[in-house]
């Protein structure tokens, strides 16, 4: 009777520890890259893994952020199943033969600003004038506003905009509503209605955040990708109905990485970011968004990338 006992406990242990690495094992093992490094900006993503989102949806993913290697290399390298980009280098990668697909939109306004140490109405206004931006502005972006301004402006990339337009060396400044535009204003400058310029209110309402995958792994593993969107959609919903948590746990990774970082700054960020998001919390890229995205890329553009290759 205890040899029959022993041998069912043994029979018993061996279920539950096969059982268990059969479910470790069948968690897909996967990871996203965001092309910046971590902040509020990726609030959703960072608490879908923190909170266990994507465990709880049957994924092992890590959310990996940026190292100094473009996110489309890590795309294409596999080094990183899915990646967050802004639509215009996404839309520049596919253009080039990197068959990316956008899977997942989380930002439905461009955050671009101008901001101005004087009063400033419109684009016209930046005529003859110097501008500073961050180092890798989108080119195609640059470009439209030379385009429109008939050449007729420098726009001058370096790595600290924000400081050379707090010590007055430039008047003008190319920044994100959500990151930069709080710095400056945390650094002193009074930010007004009458001394900021919206992209989105000229013509060049550009959404920017969405994730992306390679056009194989979304045909191989379509599973895999409908868990990701759900867990990532149940992270961003989290961080908007709970900002402060989803600031300490941004903090938290952010301590982690070794990252300079305040409560103030975060939060701003969260709440323009949720902001650019809209109200009505569509994840899906549009046709009209992806329509106005391609024209900056010209006529010869709309021949080579189509809407329904482009997006999921």
């Amino acid at each position: 009777m205890k040899i029959e006992k022993l041998i069912l406990s043994v029979l018993l242990s061996t279920l539950f520890f096969t059982a268990k690495g059969q479910s470790s094992v069948s968690a897909m093992q996967s990871s996203l890259y965001t092309f910046w490094t971590a902040q509020s900006q990726y609030a959703g993503f960072i608490l879908a893994e923190e909170d266990g989102l994507y465990k709880a949806n049957g994924m092992d993913l890590k959310v990996i952020h940026f190292d100094g290697t473009p996110a489309v290399e890590m795309l294409q390298t596999g080094k990183a199943d899915f990646v967050s980009l802004t639509l215009l280098d996404a839309l520049d990668a596919r253009l080039k033969g990197v068959k990316l697909v956008n899977i997942l939109q989380f930002s439905h306004e461009s955050s671009f600003v101008v901001v101005s140490n004087e009063p400033v109405r419109s684009l016209k206004d930046l005529k003859g004038q110097e501008i500073v931006t961050y180092r890798a502005f989108n080119t195609t972006l640059k470009n439209e506003i030379y385009r429109r301004l008939a050449q007729n402006v420098s726009i001058k990339e370096i790595y600290s905009c924000v400081e050379a337009f707090c010590t007055g060396a430039y008047d003008y400044v190319i920044c994100t509503s959500y990151n930069e535009m709080y710095e400056i204003e945390e650094s002193g400058f009074d930010i007004s209605s009458k001394n900021i310029i919206h992209l989105s209110k000229c013509g060049l309402n550009i959404p920017e955040d969405g994730i992306y995958v390679m056009e194989e792994f979304l045909q191989k593993n379509p599973k895999a990708v409908d868990k990701f969107i759900k867990a990532s959609i149940e992270g961003w919903s989290i961080a908007s109905q709970d900002i402060e948590h989803s600031v300490d746990v941004t903090l938290t990774r952010m301590e982690r990485e070794n990252l300079l970082h305040n409560r103030y700054h975060e939060r701003n960020m969260l709440k323009e970011m949720l902001r650019l998001h809209g109200k009505d919390q569509n994840f899906s890229l549009t046709q009209k968004e992806f329509d106005e995205a391609l024209e900056l890329f010209g006529e010869e553009a709309k021949g080579i990338i189509d809407f329904d290759s482009f997006a999921r």
